[in-house]
């Protein structure tokens, strides 16, 4: 018996058609930035002097401020590295 002459011309085109989807590749998802951690957006509070200070006053306000400028670029840097480690856990 006889083979169909068009059995050959099904299986190129089925291997084709294969071959089209084997080298298909799905669209990257789009890269969005992680979203900011809510103490990176809060204002840093700074002492102030009262109406009429003493010199107790000065140097309390002194001693505070510096202690909250420390907190808040520690409080920044740490926003800063939780942005860089969320990047990079999401990939290139």
């Amino acid at each position: 018996m006889r083979p169909h002459r068009l059995i050959p011309v099904a299986l190129i085109a089925c291997a084709s058609m294969s071959a089209a989807c084997a080298s298909w590749r799905p669209a990257p998802a789009p890269i969005q930035p992680p979203p900011t951690p809510a103490f990176a957006l809060r204002p840093c509070p700074i002492a102030t002097l009262p109406e009429a200070p003493t010199w107790a006053d000065l140097e309390t306000a002194y001693i505070l401020r510096g202690r909250q400028l420390v907190e808040c670029d520690l409080a920044r840097r740490l926003a800063v590295e939780t942005l860089e480690a969320m990047g990079a856990m999401s990939g290139p």
